[in-house]
């Protein structure tokens, strides 16, 4: 199974823009915001994954697994930002990765995440 809609939040536009291309490639629908903030109930309903830049989405971005456990959360930020990765993976984010990880091997990131 596919999935279809995705929300993408950060506000660094050179990964926000790198990102929801390939994503749009992949064939899935993307919803941008710029902070953890914004994302509701409503804004998240029917996402199928939310992809978070945890060095720009603001000290919210740790909440986001209490607040929304059935939506599978991909983090990502610099390779040295080991805190943030780590904490992302501690707060229950089911990938936390590099930044050149999250551009070039996306559909991959995805694949792991399909069917959780």
């Amino acid at each position: 199974q596919t999935m279809k809609s995705i929300i993408f939040a950060g506000n660094n536009l050179f990964f926000s823009t790198k990102v929801t291309a390939q994503l749009k490639k992949l064939g899935y629908s993307v919803q941008t915001v710029s902070a953890c903030d914004s994302i509701d109930m409503d804004t998240a309903a029917g996402a199928s994954a939310m992809i978070i830049d945890l060095a720009s989405a603001g000290a919210s971005a740790l909440e986001l697994p209490g607040r929304f456990n059935d939506i599978p959360l991909i983090g990502f930020s610099g390779h040295n930002d080991t805190a943030n990765l780590e904490n992302a993976r501690a707060a229950g984010y089911k990938i936390a990765t590099t930044n050149g990880r999250i551009t070039s091997d996306l559909q991959a990131i995805l694949k792991e995440i399909e069917g959780i």
